[in-house]
């Protein structure tokens, strides 16, 4: 039911986000994106994917529903169950936090993204690493086309020898 809860939340915020994205200025030549552009494409992702969990939330519990209390499984025996999940969240936030606080500021988006990537990979239990590093290198040229090069949108370049390496992406 919280999964469910949650889901509701996020939709109406994206709701939010994509009703008020509107009332950002336009261009008067409309040669680019306006600014409300971005956020319009970021809270139509957050309702579709919301609406898609609640649906499958719905679809779980009304399942869970008609199963027995006797024959649900024990929350420790669950396939699935983590552990150790608080701990993994906690810590992808702190490793987060610091990438977005710290990282952006003195190691500029390119460098600090090609190490944060695969931290977090390797902290969520990610052993393959050519998937690791596939991954690394193709989101981060990724977001760095589509941040620079499509919107136009410039990224943190970091200071000294880190922003001679962005300099050669962007």
């Amino acid at each position: 039911m919280g999964h469910m809860i949650m889901s509701i939340v996020i939709l109406v915020f994206g709701i939010i986000i994509f009703g008020n994205s509107f009332g950002f200025p336009a261009l008067q030549n409309g040669a680019l994106p306006d600014a409300g552009v971005w956020p319009r494409i970021v809270a139509g992702i957050l309702i579709v994917c919301s609406v898609l969990a609640l649906i499958d939330d719905y679809k779980k519990w009304k399942k869970s529903k008609e199963i027995p209390d006797s024959e649900k499984p024990r929350k420790e025996d669950a396939e699935g169950y983590d552990p150790k999940g608080r701990v993994r969240m906690i810590g992808s936030v702190i490793i987060l936090g610091l990438y977005s606080m710290v990282g952006f500021r003195y190691m500029g988006f390119v460098t600090s993204t090609l190490i944060v990537i695969p931290a977090i990979m390797l902290w969520l239990g990610e052993r393959k690493w050519l998937r690791i590093v596939l991954l690394t290198v193709i989101m981060t040229l990724l977001c760095v086309f589509i941040f620079c090069k499509f919107m136009l949108i410039p990224l943190p370049r970091g200071m000294g020898i880190f922003r001679n390496i962005s300099l050669l992406f962007y």
